[in-house]
């Protein structure tokens, strides 16, 4: 399994036009994510054809364990992002 690639690493591996700068490179791709974010945290689903969708889930309230005591705790709910891969990635990877 491959480990984890650094941002640097994954914009140069991004085919951009010669005529787009390094620098400039990178701030696409920000770009990208931060509108990924920005509709994530106003409760939208993002998805994108061939890869897959980002979605907000509502974990809600519940009870949990300390590992090393065993005490019963509170959880607060949150929320969190749920992936779910395309049909086509998924057949990309197998």
């Amino acid at each position: 399994m491959a480990g984890k690639i650094k941002f640097c690493d994954f914009v140069d591996s991004i085919e951009f036009p010669e005529t787009v700068k390094k620098k400039e490179r990178a701030e696409y791709v920000k770009l990208v994510f931060k509108a990924i974010r920005d509709r994530l945290s106003e409760g939208n689903a993002v998805g994108i054809n061939n890869f897959g969708t980002f979605d907000v889930v509502e974990n809600g309230e519940r009870e949990g364990r300390n590992p090393r005591t065993g005490e019963v705790i509170r959880i607060e709910a949150k929320k969190t992002v749920k992936f779910k891969a395309s049909k086509d990635l998924v057949d990309s990877l197998n």
